[in-house]
């Protein structure tokens, strides 16, 4: 699945933001968009919305009529076992890193 994105800006905008606890012992990981306007709207338009408005109305559609058009949860869907299979190998040779196989 992909953005509904003619110009290749809201793609540019996906982000990945890691926030670890003080202690660094847990943390989160949480995959979306930024909250950017796309330059090339500014001054064009009323209202220009962010990056992370533009996915959210693509995915779920919008009050004023337009239909959902999703692509986050297909792409999650397609690759959630990939990245889990990747996180944890990753995750594997960290540990034999720190304390030996």
């Amino acid at each position: 699945a992909t953005a509904p994105d003619d110009t290749g800006w809201l793609k540019s905008q996906a982000a990945i933001s890691i926030k670890l606890s003080a202690k660094e012992e847990s943390g989160t990981a949480s995959v979306g968009f930024t909250k950017l306007q796309n330059p090339a709207r500014i001054g064009k338009q009323k209202h220009v919305p962010s990056a992370a408005n533009e996915a959210f109305w693509y995915e779920f559609g919008t009050a004023h009529g337009e239909k959902a058009q999703p692509f986050m949860l297909q792409a999650y869907e397609s690759m959630k076992e990939k990245v889990l299979d990747t996180f944890v190998a990753k995750l594997k040779e960290a540990f034999n890193e720190v304390f030996g196989s």
